[in-house]
Order: C-alpha cells, then structure tokens, then sequence
C-alpha cells in the first residue's frame, strides 16, 4: 500500500502549492482535485501494480498460444503497442540511472547503447519525474499518470478560476479537461502528459497581460518550462503558440495600462523557461538533425500530407465531434480513409456538449467567441482543413510538426464554453 498514500501527501503538496502561488483553492474543491486521477488509477493504486497496458504481450507469440491456459480473455489493443515497446522501456532507464547515481545519457538497454538524454520522449529531467523516481518502478509508472491528470484537472480549474466563473463550473471545466479524449487516450505517451499543461501556459499569459511583474513572469516560466521538460517538445512549441495567441486576446480585451512591464514580463518569462528546460532540450537540439523523421517531416511527401480535401475534412470533423456516433473508436475504421487517423480528438464527452452550446449562446459574454475560436481553430487543424493547415505549417518550428495533433486546442474550447454555460 505504498501508492495511495504517497501520491495524496505529494498530491496536496502540489495542491497546495498552487493555491499559495497562484490563485487560492477552497479545500473542497483542493480535495475533488487530488481525488479525480484515481477515477483511472485508483485500481493500479490499490494493487501497488503499474497503470499500464502491461498485458499487451499475450497479443503474440509466443505468448498469445498461452491465454487459454491462464485464462487471458481480454487485453490492451494493439494501439498500446508504443507504450510497452518505447516509452516504458525508456522510463525504465531513466529510472535505473537516476536509482544508481548516474546522468541518464545512455540507454544501455538498446543496441550496443543508445542516446537518453537527447531521446525527448525519455523526459529524464521532467520535475514530476524527479520527485518520484526513488519509487519501486510500477509504483513510479503509475504515480507519472495520477500526477499527469493532476496538473490538467488543477491547471484548468485555476484557469476557470481566474476568470471567476466559480467553484462548480471551475470543477467540471478541470474534469472536462483531464477526461476529454486526447489528454486521456494520449496520458501514457509524454505528449499527453505536456498537453495537460496548456490551461497554466493560457493562465500564464493572462497573468502577464493583466498583472505584470515578478510573479507572474515566475508562473509564466514553471507553466512553459515544465512541458518543454516532458518529453515532448513539439507540443512545447504548439503550446508556446496557443499560449501567445491567447495572450493576444487578453492584451485586446484588457488593454493592459504598462504595456512596457507586460512586454518585459512575458519576455522575461519566456527567457527563463528556456534557461530551465536548457538541460533537455540542447541534447535533443543536437540529435534531431540526424534523425530519419526530422527528413521525412521536411520532405515534399510530407508537405502533400497537410491537408485532405473539403468533404473529407467534413466527414473527419463528424467523427471527432461524435466518433461514437461510428462505432468504439479504435474498434472500427474511420468513415473515410486516408491520413486521418488519430484516436484522441477535441471530444469531450456528450455531457458536456450541451453546455458548451448554452456557453456559446451566452449574450454579452465576450470569452465566448475567444473560447469558440481555439474550438474551431483546433478542430480546423485536427482534420486537415484544406487551406488552413498549409497557412499553420507554415509558421516557424511548425512546417516540421504533426498539426493534426491541434486537435486538444479544440478539445480545451469546447470544455471552456461548457464551463461558461
């Protein structure tokens, strides 16, 4: 019974941190937070077990002629296959070098070795990592996703916060959020781990637009360094994005009094969270070139890839705004084939759809139409709306991104406007 106990103290900690720091979290709402993960890994929790799709060997051989005998009926899919093959296996040796006193450069696991630090999916130096790597591995495995629902719950509840919409619609916006279809599918991969990050990067901008100063800068650089450190810096850069373009809206709306301190402010934060995430990036910035996927990424075959057309992109968008309308997702085959292809979209659940339609309707309320606009902008560049993904690939860092990926931008909009109706 190591797990339960350990995530609830680290958890209030990190709770209560928040609330010192940031913005002040009434206990009640303080304990729905540090209790919503458990939803997904209560279970795992319970059993000191990895929440992981540990099970996905009995899908071949050798062990697959076996489940009969041990009465293995059902397993992970084969989707999982990432999880077991790469991302483990790369925590595990992060795990190993950190537990034998060692810099965590090498994977000597693979090949003859191979690179750790400069293998951004690795996350050697992702604070949530550090602070739990001194646990037995399937404990550590299980406490990295608690942890990483935590932050998405807790930074949309303080984004909702902050905009004063109150206790209960602050709540269901983070459950919305940590629950919505890409956070949750995508939890075990490090990307999905970075994209629960993205209500404190918006809060961040918000804070350095209305509030310039020391504190805000500091909040600002946490909430970018800390995805950059996750092990996924492609989401690092659509965050930085999505972060600046909302920073834009609030400099619009409130049109800040020292424009001087909020520029200085943002910039300063900005600088400091790459001098924090210096450590992970540079190796990475430094193996990137060498890759096989950073050519294919820039190649005409790549680039021909950005788009489909119109009726696809039509029907796509159908089945990332109900894709059980289709049939369980994963179970069945898209309603039109081609490149789109991504399990996690902006679905958000059809509780919260309804709500979203009341927030959009909300007269004089103008956060409407900004929310209404991050839902378009990343359901536009999940399916490949022709015309808009070539104009987002051609954005600096971005002509080298999979932009499909946007669809969480989408996703956070539609739990916004929900939370506002």
């Amino acid at each position: 019974m190591l797990s339960i106990p350990v995530y609830l103290a680290l958890a209030s900690l990190l709770v209560v941190a928040a609330s010192r720091a940031v913005l002040p979290v009434p206990r009640r709402s303080a304990a729905v937070l540090v209790l919503l993960p458990l939803l997904f890994t209560g279970g795992a929790m319970l059993r000191d077990t990895a929440y992981a799709p540990a099970d996905i060997g009995w899908n071949v051989e050798p062990l697959a002629g076996a489940r009969e005998e041990y009465g293995v009926e059902r397993t992970a899919p084969g989707i999982f296959t990432d999880i077991t093959s790469q991302i483990a296996p790369w925590r595990h040796a992060v795990h190993r070098a950190w537990r034998a006193g060692e810099w965590p450069l090498v994977n000597p696991g693979l090949l003859c070795g191979d690179l750790l630090a400069g293998t951004a999916q690795a996350a050697p130096f992702y604070p949530l990592v550090l602070l739990t790597v001194w646990l037995p591995f399937p404990v550590f495995l299980t406490l990295q996703t608690a942890f990483a629902f935590l932050v998405a719950a807790l930074g949309a509840w303080l984004f909702f916060a902050d905009h004063e919409l109150g206790e209960l619609p602050s709540l269901l916006g983070a459950a919305g959020w940590a629950f919505s279809s890409f956070v949750a599918f995508w939890i075990h991969w490090p990307m999905g781990v970075a994209v629960g990050w993205l209500p404190l990067v918006l809060l961040g901008g918000r804070r350095v637009v209305r509030a310039p100063g020391t504190r805000s800068a500091l909040l600002l650089a946490v909430a970018l360094a800390c995805p950059l450190l996750a092990g996924h810096p492609e989401t690092g850069v659509h965050l930085v994005l999505f972060g600046a373009l909302w920073a834009a809206i609030e400099w619009l709306v409130a049109r800040p009094a020292k424009p001087g301190a909020t520029v200085a402010a943002g910039l300063a934060g900005g600088t400091l969270a790459l001098a924090l995430s210096a450590v992970a990036l540079l190796p990475i910035l430094e193996a990137l070139p060498q890759t096989f996927e950073h050519a294919w990424r820039q190649s005409a075959a790549a680039w021909a890839r950005r788009s489909v057309p119109w009726p696809d992109a039509l029907h796509h968008l159908a089945a990332s705004a109900v894709p059980f309308a289709f049939g369980v997702p994963g179970e069945v085959e898209p309603p039109v084939p081609g490149p789109w292809r991504m399990p996690g979209t902006s679905y958000v659940g059809s509780v919260l759809l309804p709500l979203a339609l009341l927030g959009l309707s909300r007269r004089g309320e103008p956060r409407r139409w900004a929310f209404a606009a991050f839902a378009v902008a990343g359901l536009a560049a999940g399916v490949q709306a022709p015309g808009i993904s070539e104009a987002i690939a051609k954005v600096p860092l971005f002509d080298v991104s999979l932009n499909e990926r946007l669809f969480f931008v989408g996703g956070f909009g539609l739990v916004a406007l929900a939370a506002l109706g």
